[in-house]
Formats: C-alpha cells, sequence, structure tokens
C-alpha cells in the first residue's frame, strides 16, 4: 500500500475533523483533545497525516 505523509496546514486542513474523530474513538489509547488543538496543531505544523487509497492515520512529531 502507498501512502502519503501530509505536514502543512494547506494539506491536512481538509483531514482534521477525520482525525480529531479518530483520536475521539480511540482516546483509551489517544486521550482526549479537543478539535481545536487539533487545528492549533495544524496550524504549527505539528501534526502530520497519512493519507493512503485504504487509510487514514496520524502522529504528533516530537
Amino acid at each position: 500500500m502507498s501512502y502519503s505523509i501530509l505536514k502543512s496546514y494547506n494539506d491536512i486542513s481538509d483531514y482534521i475533523s477525520q482525525v480529531s474523530l479518530i483520536a475521539d474513538e480511540n482516546k483509551e489509547s489517544f486521550g482526549f483533545l479537543p478539535k481545536a488543538t487539533y487545528d492549533q496543531m495544524a496550524a504549527k505544523n505539528q501534526l502530520w497525516v497519512a493519507v493512503g487509497s485504504r487509510m487514514i492515520d496520524y502522529t504528533l512529531p516530537k
């Protein structure tokens, strides 16, 4: 499977709601963060989103 890692706000802004929803569904693993936090992190290029033909994933760079 091929995928791309999106790092800039312009590239990931369409995915922020999805990232927030996935994180909320898995809050035992990720904890809870309000959607505004993901928006802020994305605006600072601190939210990366991996997008592929069959998946979406995200990571927070250290």
